[in-house]
């Protein structure tokens, strides 16, 4: 019989090499390009085989998913899959949804067989891989490694980086989702920090640095915050509640215009009031809804059918740019209905816990939410890791073991 050892130090492999494979790019390509090449080949093979892997050991996490905190996820996992016989690219979508119930499953099984801890570290070591060979390739090969500008009529390499994860809003989401993780992983090392921790941290905030993502920033200082909030002694909450009193009354009495352009990157007031054009996605977006309510388009939809509406939209894309209007979209009401009784289980047992992990992570998939589809575009990206995450996580820390009732259930434990 399989050892305990041998299952946990499988998963930890699978799910180090997930991270780094997931959102990672070797060669350029348009969103719209469908094509299977290497890089699609890698990706799916290893899903193939984390899949038969986690099914394999499906008695080790199945109880869990069938939590009341859970349960809800069988649900939207059945109406994602059954939408993608109905969306405009059958096999796309099936491969999608594949790719979001291997990333799922995989989750669940390492939430089962390890802590939380060794989750995170997994986390926290596939980002970084990711962000060091994407500051390489920036420097080595522009033409690869940086956001493209319209300057004149020349489309030429700018300052913003997207090294090899394929978007620079995803070298922001990456790296400060990784800053989070090492916030939180701090707590598990030895004083002073080693030297490899700092330089893990340097490479991330470079990275978000060169990303020029405000969301992600947001995203990161929002979540430690509000996951702080919870230690907080009362005259500290008071000042806190203060703090943002003061913050409302600035924007109240400031001249938003000159604001917006300050933190805009054309020094246009519109580019913040819109979103970043976003309020154009939505808008059509909202009218696409419209027309299928009820079960939306189907799952991996949107890629193919907003392409399609770029005359409309100004710009050429492939995602709603906010999560609920993509859930609209591609599995509409029914679905909706389903993806909200996950989250609002999820948010409310994590504050319940009083866990700050699990409220850091929450909270950044929330508010990366607003501005981005996270898991629901297509095939699976960081974001998908990152609510699978959410939903997998301990509500308790297990610093060296993990939960009894789990571990009896091991192949080659004492119990089995």
């Amino acid at each position: 019989m399989l050892k305990i050892d041998f299952i946990k130090k499988c998963t930890t492999i699978l799910l180090f090499l997930n991270v780094f494979i997931i959102e990672t790019m070797f060669r350029q390509r348009d969103f719209t390009d469908k094509s299977i090449d290497f890089q699609v080949i890698m990706k799916m093979g290893l899903w193939v085989v984390t899949f038969c892997f986690c099914i394999f050991f499906y008695r080790l996490w199945l109880k869990k998913l069938l939590r009341i905190d859970n349960v809800f996820q069988i649900f939207l996992l059945i109406m994602i899959f059954i939408s993608s016989f109905y969306a405009p690219n059958l096999l796309y979508s099936l491969a999608a949804v594949f790719s979001l119930l291997t990333v799922f499953s995989l989750l669940f099984l390492s939430s089962s067989v390890l802590s939380n801890r060794e989750i995170i570290l997994q986390i926290i070591m596939g980002c970084t891989l990711v962000m060091a060979i994407s500051i390489i390739v920036y420097y080595v090969n522009p033409d690869f490694g940086r956001m493209k500008d319209w300057y004149g009529n020349l489309h030429l390499p700018g300052k913003r980086m997207i090294g090899i994860a394929g978007s620079a809003n995803t070298v922001g989401y990456i790296s400060a989702m990784c800053l989070m993780a090492l916030y939180y992983y701090r707590e598990y090392l030895p004083r002073p920090l080693p030297l490899t921790y700092w330089a893990f941290v340097a490479i991330n905030v470079f990275a978000l640095a060169m990303s020029d993502s405000r969301t992600s920033v947001v995203a990161l200082i929002a979540s430690i915050t509000v996951a702080g909030i919870q230690k907080l002694s009362p005259p500290r909450l008071t000042a806190f509640f203060g703090l943002i009193c003061l913050t409302i009354f600035f924007f109240a009495a400031v001249d938003l215009d000159v604001l917006f352009a300050l933190l805009s990157r054309s020094g246009d007031p519109n580019e913040i009031a819109t979103g970043t054009g976003r309020t154009e996605i939505w808008r059509v977006v909202i009218r696409l809804i419209s027309e299928r309510p009820f079960f939306g388009w189907g799952y991996g939809s949107s890629t193919f059918i907003l392409p399609a509406e770029s005359m409309a939209i100004g710009e050429t894309v492939s995602s709603a740019h906010n999560a609920v209007l993509q859930v609209l979209l591609t599995v509409g009401f029914v679905g909706l209905f389903f993806f909200l009784m996950v989250m609002g289980t999820k948010i409310y047992y994590s504050f319940r816990s009083r866990e700050p992990v699990n409220i850091a992570f929450v909270t950044f998939l929330v508010i990366d939410g607003l501005t981005e589809s996270i898991a629901f575009q297509g095939i699976a990206t960081t974001t998908t890791l990152m609510l699978a995450t959410v939903l997998a996580l301990n509500y308790r820390n297990y610093d060296e073991t993990v939960d009894s009732a789990y571990q009896q259930r091991l192949p080659g434990s004492a119990a089995a």
